[in-house]
């Protein structure tokens, strides 16, 4: 009897547990970068807790500058913004052990779908094995602007472990044109932050390439399309060379502390014994993107010359 009882309690919860099935289909989302800019930044805010605010009137701007005055005793100006226009994201790491613990906004993605929001994706950099070499409390912070919304704003956050005392971060690049006639007969380096400054620079380009090519029509200028609002394009360029065995290449862009380097490599393939260099005149570049910044960018020249291996 008592099995019987057992047995028809339990068929409804089957039941109905066969009617809950696996739930809604998560909603597919697409991303599309927003464009911001760094507000203020820096590693002593009295705030120790991770967490961030958004901010979208004068009294929650207010109260924001009086927690952080509060706190670091300085006399802080309440800058002045135009809500009408402009949200501020304040993002903060909490408390911290030393200097070497860093926060920076990455970037800024709306996502569309039945519910629209924006996700804000920060790096976080701690020490290696949370290694501090010298204790110092901080409380970094950064605070954005992007155009006015409305919409929800959640913060996502990365960690990344650095070497403490290491500056230097590899970062990635693309290239966009690689090619051995520029025109530009002098060694140069080019950094291009919005669309006249690339349309003049790729003109000048075309313009060399097609003046070369005597007796062709020369085709319409397709301009590379660049999102200035998202990229930064590099340029080297090698100067006018006397045959086509010379190329530039960059090989790798780091981020320092203060900007960024970029390490160009210069290469001459020596003619293998008993032939010649091609003798025709070049100049080489390289343009190259990354994700977009105002920080200084300095360059770093290495000359190699490859000499062929003999056959034995």
């Amino acid at each position: 009897m008592k099995k019987l009882i057992l047995i028809s309690l339990i068929l409804p919860v089957l039941f109905f547990a066969g009617c809950i099935g696996p739930g809604p289909v998560p909603e597919p989302h697409d991303e599309y970068p927003i464009s911001f800019n760094v507000f203020q930044e820096g590693i002593e805010s009295g705030v120790t807790e991770k967490t961030y605010f958004v901010i979208n009137n004068e009294n929650e701007m207010n109260e924001l500058y009086q927690k952080i005055h509060n706190y670091t005793k300085m006399n802080y100006d309440v800058p002045e913004v135009d809500f009408s226009k402009y949200t501020l994201i304040a993002v903060f790491m909490g408390e911290q052990p030393s200097k070497d613990y860093e926060l920076k906004v990455d970037r800024v993605m709306g996502l569309t779908g039945i519910k629209k929001y924006i996700n804000v994706y920060v790096q976080e950099r701690v020490p290696q094995g949370n290694l501090v070499v010298e204790y110092n409390s901080v409380q970094p912070f950064e605070i954005i602007q992007i155009k006015k919304t409305d919409l929800d704003i959640e913060v996502i956050r990365k960690t990344i472990e650095v070497i403490p005392g290491h500056t230097e971060e590899q970062i990635d690049f693309s290239v966009v044109e690689k090619e051995i006639r520029s025109g530009i007969t002098e060694r140069k380096e080019i950094v291009v932050n919005n669309l006249d400054e690339w349309e003049n620079l790729y003109s000048e380009i075309r313009s060399w390439q097609c003046f070369q090519e005597e007796g062709v029509e020369c085709a319409p200028m397709v301009l590379p399309f660049i999102d200035f609002d998202r990229y930064t394009v590099i340029g080297v360029f090698a100067g006018e060379k006397m045959n086509g065995n010379y190329g530039v290449e960059i090989n790798k862009i780091v981020r320092t502390k203060s900007g960024f380097i970029v390490y160009v490599q210069e290469t001459y393939n020596k003619p293998a014994p008993g032939t010649g260099a091609i003798q025709v005149t070049v100049q080489p570049y390289e343009l190259v993107k990354i994700k977009k910044t105002d920080l200084p960018v300095d360059f770093e020249w290495k000359e190699i010359i490859i000499i062929p291996v003999e056959k034995k």
